[in-house]
């Protein structure tokens, strides 16, 4: 549906959004419950305990010993931003998103190849990519 001549720049989830194998799990079975919960029980969840544990996290990890000391609180994987209302908002995405696929740069390229788009670009950041549709008189690069 990209317009001849338009651009499409897409981020997907890495594998590494689900953490270690023990993160993992515990994301995925908390994800399960907190689904279920209406959006404004789950703000309320993601303001008064997800975002305080959040701040804590950040403090702890200045130091290699304290994030030693304190990892079980790690076991919660919770978005940081010093910003409080980005960081909210990141809670908010991790935690409620309905569906979480995660894909490579790979598999990116490939659909994007698929699809017919030009000057593929993986993008420095992870799991991004840009490609261009090309106008009909434009030449093929």
């Amino acid at each position: 549906l990209l317009k001849p001549g338009g651009t499409l720049i897409t981020w997907t989830y890495s594998s590494a959004y689900w953490g270690n194998p023990l993160r993992g799990a515990i994301t995925r079975m908390l994800r399960h419950a907190i689904l279920r919960m209406p959006v404004s029980a789950r703000a309320s969840l993601f303001k008064w305990v997800f975002y305080p544990i959040g701040r804590v996290q950040m403090r702890l990890t200045k130091r290699r010993w304290t994030r030693r000391l304190f990892a079980p609180l790690f076991a919660l994987s919770v978005p940081r931003h010093p910003l409080r209302e980005v960081m909210l908002e990141h809670i908010f995405d991790y935690w409620s998103s309905p569906v979480i696929r995660t894909h490579t740069n790979e598999e990116l390229y490939d659909w994007f190849v698929e699809a017919g788009l030009d000057q593929i670009e993986i993008l420095p950041y992870p799991i991004a990519v840009r490609g261009l549709r090309r106008s009909d008189d434009a030449p093929r690069v």
